[in-house]
């Protein structure tokens, strides 16, 4: 059955997109699982978290996926669109998604179930923890791609949980994490001689948890980076992480091509120092900040550096000769529009969010 039949068949709109995922009937739910789960191989489930029935058909949804021994899934993404009900934790979709990467009951079946190979679960606001991923990465060990970034205030995920991840996982070529996940010892767990360099993309976002946690050393990262040519890293500092930290955790070792300082403070020093550590990688550039003579030299510094610069978000206003210059610096800027430079305040949101269009 195609993709439009498919549609019909749920009473699903022809306009929407049917790899952005399948939006349901309750009275669908049952034949949608019955007829087509053996043979998908990509599922999101975008649900309006806010009501308890949209929760429970999910719910639903994922643990009838969980029983299937012959299922072929190996893309799985979960979009909350809401917000979460107060004080809610979203511990049945942390035991449906416990019970849906647990395999080993299903592996004496005729066939066993596909691997998962991505998981994308940054918009699955609830506080998972190390039991999710031990269970997805010991038997899906053909995992490629993870993305745990949700907005929970505080990462459960503990270092030692990531390490077991890699260690077993020698296929992945993108992760996306906080920092407070990582250590030296998972970054060595990269570099050994038996796996290979697939590593492609790894995004970090640090936060105010990361105030207690342990620097990553330069070596590990050297390790890390000679093992995986091909590694591009993004960092993510929000508004939470102390600002001493910014300095502390940016290194020059690290292969960062993307930047974000969404800090909302004062970020010449870090400017500076971004041009001095990755004037050969990076690409993009966010910042949210505020104006001064001293924020206005050190772009200029910072754009005479970096010549792969292709994207510059800057969330507070500059001089118009500032801009000019940074484009004569950049022109790619102006060609491909991929900048946020106001010489004047206007009424916001200055198309806030544009920059999250690449990974």
């Amino acid at each position: 059955m195609n993709s439009k039949q498919l549609q019909d068949f749920c009473g699903v709109d022809s306009q929407v997109p049917p790899w952005i995922g399948v939006h349901y009937q309750n009275t669908s739910l049952s034949r949608l699982c019955q007829s087509f789960f053996n043979s998908m191989t990509h599922l999101t489930v975008v649900l309006d978290q806010s009501e308890e029935y949209n929760r429970q058909n999910s719910i639903k949804l994922l643990k009838y996926l969980s029983l299937l021994p012959n299922r072929r899934l190996t893309t799985l993404t979960i979009i909350f669109t809401s917000k979460n009900p107060l004080f809610y934790a979203g511990t049945e979709f942390v035991q449906a998604l416990r019970e849906l990467f647990d395999t080993s009951s299903l592996k004496d079946a005729e066939e066993s179930p596909a691997q998962l190979t991505q998981v994308s679960l940054e918009h699955l606001d609830v506080a998972y923890d190390d039991t999710v991923f031990d269970y997805l990465s010991e038997n899906n060990p053909k995992l490629q791609m993870l993305n745990i970034q949700n907005h929970v205030l505080v990462c459960k995920v503990t270092c030692d949980c990531m390490l077991r991840l890699v260690q077993r996982c020698h296929y992945l070529q993108e992760l996306h994490l906080f920092y407070s996940c990582l250590s030296d010892n998972v970054l060595f767990a990269f570099a050994e001689s038996n796996r290979p360099p697939t590593m492609k993309r790894m995004s970090l976002k640090c936060r105010i948890e990361d105030k207690y946690h342990s620097d990553l050393s330069p070596e590990a990262w050297s390790a890390f980076r000679q093992a995986h040519p091909q590694l591009e890293v993004k960092l993510v500092f929000d508004h939470t992480c102390p600002k001493d930290r910014v300095m502390e955790i940016m290194q020059p070792e690290i292969p960062v091509a993307h930047l974000h300082l969404d800090t909302f403070t004062m970020l010449n020093d870090e400017v500076i120092q971004t041009a001095k550590y990755y004037s050969d990688t990076l690409q993009s550039l966010v910042l949210r900040t505020v104006s001064s003579n001293s924020l206005n030299e050190s772009l200029i510094y910072m754009a005479t550096h970096c010549k792969k610069i292709g994207k510059l978000y800057v969330y507070c206003v500059l001089e118009p000769w500032v801009i000019e210059r940074l484009f004569e610096l950049c022109p790619k800027l102006k060609e491909t529009g991929n900048y946020i430079l106001k010489d004047k305040k206007e009424p916001e949101p200055w198309v806030v969010g544009i920059e999250d269009d690449y990974w």
